[in-house]
């Protein structure tokens, strides 16, 4: 009876998690559209496409080059040693040197034109918003060992709620 009522639990929290991650991605599409309307509608053609290309090559850049790697090898390690408290420290300890490589990434980005072909493109209008991209970016990666264990672990309240707030920095920039 117990490994029933375990089992229920185990679908109706997973379910519930769903819907959870299944809401917050319908609102993040949603409103990442309507914000690129209004943008679109107000700003500048060439002003749009600087922002639209290039700022957004920025973030995906260090985004994905600063935690892809650190997710791959953290979630194929066994769940037994994520309920280990000892080896959970040790898979944290990695997880959170993804923050001080995400910031190597951003200045070797930003400053050694690694995406323009070796020359830096950056204009003067342009280097305050991709500053202030890269800062979103980097304080982004800091949520990052949390859902690292919080997907190991589907506890997926919690990764619901990382995520909202990696959203709303990204919003917020």
């Amino acid at each position: 009876a117990g490994d029933k009522q375990h089992v229920k639990g185990l679908f109706k929290s997973v379910g519930s998690g769903f819907v959870s991650l299944f809401g917050l991605q319908l609102v993040s599409r949603v409103l990442t559209f309507s914000l690129n309307v209004a943008i679109a509608r107000n700003v500048d053609r060439n002003a749009y496409g600087q922002g639209a290309v290039q700022l957004q090559l920025i973030t995906d850049a260090i985004l994905m080059l600063s935690r892809e790697g650190f997710r791959d090898a953290l979630q194929r390690t066994p769940v037994a040693d994520w309920h280990d408290p000892i080896k959970r420290a040790g898979m944290l300890r990695v997880a959170w040197l993804s923050l001080p490589l995400s910031l190597i990434i951003a200045v070797i980005v930003l400053y050694t034109g690694a995406l323009s072909g070796g020359e830096s493109s950056l204009t003067s209008e342009v280097r305050i918003p991709a500053l202030v991209f890269t800062l979103a970016a980097t304080v982004e990666m800091a949520a990052e060992p949390l859902y690292i264990w919080a997907h190991n672990l589907l506890l997926i309240r919690i990764r619901v709620w990382v995520e909202m707030a990696a959203l709303a920095v990204r919003v917020g920039v």
